[in-house]
């Protein structure tokens, strides 16, 4: 295996058991987050059909965009009280409604690797030093001999 694989096993194994036990910060509800997805994502997290038009609310911005030919929306979350999370977030389980397909972003994060530096988000829990979903990840990163910078997120 390599790094790729390994962090998406860490992900996997360590990481989203934490999310779904232990954290509270629900990066599906943050304010002003934008998501980059594909229209199938997107219809199925609304539970629209085909001929159903995908509109703006009150609480998600959609804005086209194409990429490698592709219709995508980058769907910015604006958490309201009627409906405070990403519309693929299921409250009563703490699980993404489209789990099996879920948008790049939310499978990456909190990670991000490039050029031999992985780049941890601040603002996930999970990414404390004191924390030890985080163990394996160290000792992945001096495997492979990469360098960790944590981003502070806005």
């Amino acid at each position: 295996m390599g790094i790729k694989e390994d962090l998406e096993f860490w992900q996997k194994k360590y990481l989203s058991p934490y999310c779904l036990k232990k954290c509270e910060k629900l990066c599906c509800s943050r304010k002003k987050t934008k998501v980059l997805m594909e229209e199938n994502q997107l219809r199925e997290a609304y539970g629209l059909s085909l001929d159903e038009k995908i509109i703006n609310n009150d609480n998600h911005i959609l804005t086209e965009t194409q990429t490698g030919g592709a219709l995508v929306y980058w769907v910015s979350i604006h958490p309201t009280k009627k409906q405070p999370h990403c519309p693929a977030y299921e409250p009563g389980t703490r699980r993404c409604r489209i789990e099996h397909n879920k948008p790049r972003m939310c499978r990456d994060y909190p990670l991000s690797l490039e050029n031999n530096i992985l780049r941890l988000s601040s603002k996930c829990d999970a990414i404390n030093k004191d924390n030890p979903v985080m163990e394996r990840l160290i000792e992945m990163s001096r495997q492979y001999s990469l360098r960790t910078e944590l981003l502070k997120d806005k």
